[in-house]
């Protein structure tokens, strides 16, 4: 078993914009196997202006009344994608898709498949995101980012303060602020090395080459202690490595796990026998939740793998304490 400190990153905002003129396009296709519910959105290349979208496998209206963008994939994403006349493969390499680049996310309760496919058009009316359409408001299932992996700052964890003055006993300890302000925040880490199937019709990655790690409580600031805040938390989970993936030829295939995190505001105490007590500013400390409730659990990464013990924080997760 492996220990696996959550760090940090910063993913960006989704924003409206003016309208943007031709290039690459990102086509996001999500399936939630459980109500079968399904999206389709269009972006621009960078994701900040969304440009088409519907609860289905077809985006044929607004900028794509002309030049359609449709989806025929299997439960999983296996399968092709349509865009105007041009028929592509849903595959990580151009020279085995046709000529546009996707990843592929999946497990047992969803599937997602996004794609970089070269833009038809000249230019684009973009539509405002608070007016995106919600068609999953009656599932639970939080779908997993799926951008790279760049370099982060490890967050800090708990730490023993040696800076009190010498002459007074300090009690130290750490509390809430209010109700906490408590939020869903998703810890993604890789749990096996990525393995490429080559020429191969399918290959699989398992237990075999896949490790458990403990992912552990965190904080933004130095912690006194780690403190539970009334909700259904613990100080760390066990992700586990009983999982299996499989992918076809020419792919890259890995598998991840999400760990679902309760994030709480904090504070911490300094009461002394000096009569000099004090209160530290304000700081979030995140908590695993308990039997990991919320989390996706193990998922299937096909294309942009990255090494084993890979991990990024995805803070986009609703209001609220555990589900």
């Amino acid at each position: 078993m492996y220990s696996l400190a959550p760090f940090l990153i910063t993913l960006l905002p989704l924003a409206a914009a003016a309208p943007t003129s031709h290039g690459d396009i990102s086509v996001i296709w999500r399936h939630e196997k459980g109500s079968s519910a399904k999206s389709l959105q269009v972006w621009n290349g960078d994701e900040t202006v969304l440009l088409g979208q519907a609860c289905s496998d077809k985006v044929d209206d607004g900028n794509f009344a002309k030049e359609p963008i449709s989806f025929d994939v299997d439960a999983d994403g296996s399968g092709t994608v349509t865009y105007g006349s041009s028929n592509y493969k849903v595959h990580s390499k151009p020279d085995h898709s046709g000529g546009i680049v996707c990843s592929k996310m999946y497990n047992g309760d969803f599937a997602k498949v996004v794609c970089s496919i070269p833009s038809k058009g000249t230019s684009y009316t973009s539509i405002p995101t608070n007016v995106t359409e919600d068609c999953f408001s009656e599932s639970s299932i939080h779908f997993p980012k799926h951008y790279g992996f760049p370099k982060s700052e490890p967050v800090t964890k708990k730490s023993k303060r040696t800076d009190a003055p010498p002459a007074c006993t300090v009690f130290q300890s750490t509390s809430m602020i209010a109700d906490g302000n408590p939020h869903q925040n998703y810890w993604d880490s890789q749990l096996s090395g990525p393995i490429s199937c080559g020429a191969a019709v399918q290959c699989t990655v398992g237990q075999e080459d896949s490790q458990s790690f403990s992912v552990g409580w965190s904080a933004d600031l130095v912690a006194t202690e780690w403190i539970s805040g009334g909700f259904s938390v613990d100080e760390s989970w066990e992700t586990g490595n009983e999982y299996q993936c499989t992918a076809g030829t020419g792919e890259t295939v890995c598998i991840w796990y999400g760990t679902a995190h309760t994030a709480y505001t904090v504070q911490n105490n300094y009461d002394t026998t000096c009569n000099e007590d004090s209160t530290g500013g304000p700081f979030v400390m995140y908590s695993p939740n308990a039997n990991n409730a919320g989390g996706v659990s193990y998922y299937c990464v096909v294309g942009p793998c990255s090494y084993k013990g890979a991990g990024y924080w995805d803070k986009s997760g609703p209001a609220g304490g555990p589900p």
